[in-house]
């Protein structure tokens, strides 16, 4: 039992270093879709070819300049119809930057959903304008605490809005200092029953 006691005092005390790395921790996410119609046809675009949600989080970019329409989550937005997409993390992960690929003559609202299940907005993205077509914008900020992140339209734009890839670069959330309290005062029990019962 003695063991098992300072093993776990290791994880713990390991745990509260932070050693972990920070990666994309959207990789590979549950993509959901929400609010209005996406996809559909443009007298002037035409009909495009709509992407899987999950393509959102795939880690994969198009090539910069790609037309909006081609291989993206594609929406437009209407006074009816404000459509997001939204990717769940599936836990809290502490996140300083983000990346999104999306057309590159609108503004992007990213929002960030906390622990308390509020939504937060991050920034209005704009991705690239010297360019055409799809473009990468990458922003870093303080540290949040985040469960999930929502894209959709911002202020301005041609209300044609389009995202290829989103990535969330952070780690693993932390347990609180009184999370640690818990499990040493647990693990305090385990050892006093465990010595108990040998006596």
């Amino acid at each position: 039992m003695k063991k098992l006691f300072v093993a776990s005092a290791i994880a713990l005390a390991f745990a509260a270093t932070g050693a972990n790395a920070e990666t994309n921790v959207a990789l590979g996410k549950t993509v959901t879709v929400g609010g209005g119609a996406f996809g559909g046809a443009s007298s002037t675009w035409g009909d495009g070819s709509l992407e899987w949600p999950s393509s959102v989080t795939d880690g994969l970019f198009v090539a910069n300049g790609q037309q909006w329409n081609i291989g993206t989550v594609f929406w437009y937005v209407s006074p009816t119809n404000n459509p997001y997409v939204e990717i769940d993390l599936g836990g809290a992960f502490d996140v300083t930057k983000i990346t999104l690929q999306a057309d590159n003559n609108d503004l992007y609202r990213v929002s960030y959903r906390d622990t308390a299940g509020h939504w937060n907005v991050i920034a209005d993205i704009d991705p690239d304008t010297a360019g055409w077509g799809m473009a990468q914008n990458t922003i870093t900020f303080a540290s949040i605490r985040a469960t999930a992140f929502r894209i959709a339209d911002g202020p301005g734009g041609d209300c044609c809005d389009s995202v290829s890839e989103f990535q969330a670069f952070g780690v693993a959330a932390i347990p609180e200092p009184e999370t640690y309290a818990m499990m040493l005062a647990g693990l305090g029990v385990l050892g006093a029953v465990a010595r108990r019962r040998r006596t």
